[in-house]
């Protein structure tokens, strides 16, 4: 196939067979799944604005590709962020250009939306990542690891700590924030901004942003976002941003932001639970996710420089 014979648009649910087939080469977990719930979840997801949907079709109609993309608001970033959810190309089309196309329909709808950042999850086991796809188109991959739980393995374990409050977040926390967000790293000049970004988050019906309080003050917060993914015919529920100010840890804050996470996974019947995290961070360095009932899975992050 030439590299110019194939166009890139709006996947429809007439595409969902080549879709499935397609799905097959992010991994043997995600073969031959079930067509029924493959189709709910697309449909879901074509009602949400956040989401989109596109396919490479060759010459004679046939889907070679495709992109499944979202975009939502990071607190810590006073922006949004657009992640490369799922990126596929049929065995016979690679090396024509197909997925570089697709890429590159993520790299201007990023710059289109006016995102900070543009992401992408995938398994280090892929070839794609072992020949390089996406670190050879500009991409930088980062000192990342994804921590996962299925729905097989969640259980009722809401425990929060006597001296506790865990509630949803309010505009009022802002400072609050903007202080448990600079222990992230992520300092903040002016608290408006971060009022802005709040706004979004507290608005969104995809976005929930729980604080843990204790002594009248704000303790730690867990900022969490449920999609919809083809490949896992469900939700996927991921803990977007997890911290706890300093003075408060090993006083069980975090364990219990954590098992909020767990219990909204439930509430929503997610079929997965993910967790992405910087391995210099002292959570990662003391297995805090490991002890939460989390699996370290083998998959990368990478970015790409969206300014400059």
């Amino acid at each position: 196939m030439s590299p110019f014979t194939f166009s890139v648009r709006a996947a429809r649910e007439e595409d969902l067979p080549a879709i499935r087939a397609l799905l097959s080469e992010l991994g043997s977990s995600y073969r031959n799944v079930d067509a029924e719930r493959l189709q709910e979840t697309f449909r879901r997801a074509a009602g949400l604005s956040h989401l989109s949907k596109q396919v490479a079709v060759g010459p004679t109609g046939v889907v070679e590709g495709m992109l499944s993309l979202s975009h939502l608001p990071q607190p810590r970033l006073c922006g949004l962020k657009l992640s490369v959810d799922e990126l596929a190309v049929s065995e016979s089309a690679r090396g024509t250009g197909v997925g570089s196309a697709l890429l590159k329909s993520a790299i201007e709808e990023a710059r289109r939306l006016g995102a900070v950042r543009l992401e992408v999850l995938t398994d280090r086991r892929l070839e794609s990542y072992r020949r390089g796809f996406y670190s050879r188109r500009g991409f930088v991959e980062g000192d990342s690891a994804v921590f996962r739980r299925s729905r097989f393995q969640f259980q009722a374990e809401w425990s929060a700590a006597a001296h506790l409050s865990i509630r949803l977040a309010t505009l009022e926390d802002a400072p609050a924030l903007a202080g448990l967000l600079g222990e992230l790293g992520y300092p903040f000049g002016e608290i408006a901004l971060l009022k802005e970004s709040l706004g979004a988050v507290l608005g969104h019906p995809q976005l929930q942003l729980w604080v843990a309080a204790g002594d009248g003050e704000l303790l730690g917060m867990i900022s969490l976002s449920r999609l919809p993914q083809l490949r896992l015919t469900g939700d996927k529920l991921s803990v977007d941003e997890l911290v706890v100010s300093e003075r408060s840890r090993g006083q069980g804050v975090g364990q219990a932001l954590m098992a909020t996470a767990i219990r909204e996974a439930q509430l929503c019947a997610a079929v997965r639970l993910e967790v992405l995290t910087h391995r210099a961070r002292e959570s990662y360095r003391r297995g805090f996710y490991a002890k939460n009932g989390l699996e370290e899975v083998p998959s990368a992050v990478l970015r790409y420089p969206l300014k400059g």
